[in-house]
């Protein structure tokens, strides 16, 4: 996070006339076990903590827990037991 967030801000585009810099997107991926939730979380407190906007979206329709409350979760509109049975997907598949 803190190698992105120096990288981020060494780059970012000049604010604007009333002060503010335009929205800045970080989508992580990764192999299983990797720490993405983990990264999520601390990022989602980071910056509550900070009183700077923060949008997260869950894009894994089998996760059973978060640590932070995403702002779009695909899990309230995909059920990934339905998809898995009807496309005969295992466990990765889903």
């Amino acid at each position: 996070f803190f190698a992105w967030a120096a990288m981020a801000d060494a780059g970012a585009p000049a604010a604007a006339a009333d002060g503010r810099r335009p929205p800045m997107a970080c989508i992580v991926i990764g192999m299983a076990g990797s720490g993405k939730t983990t990264l999520m979380q601390r990022l989602s407190v980071h910056f509550h903590e900070a009183s700077r906007p923060f949008y997260a979206v869950n894009l894994d329709p089998a996760v059973l827990s978060l640590p932070y409350e995403p702002n779009i979760d695909v899990r309230d509109t995909v059920d990934y037991k339905r998809v898995m049975r009807q496309y005969n997907l295992g466990p990765n598949g889903g």
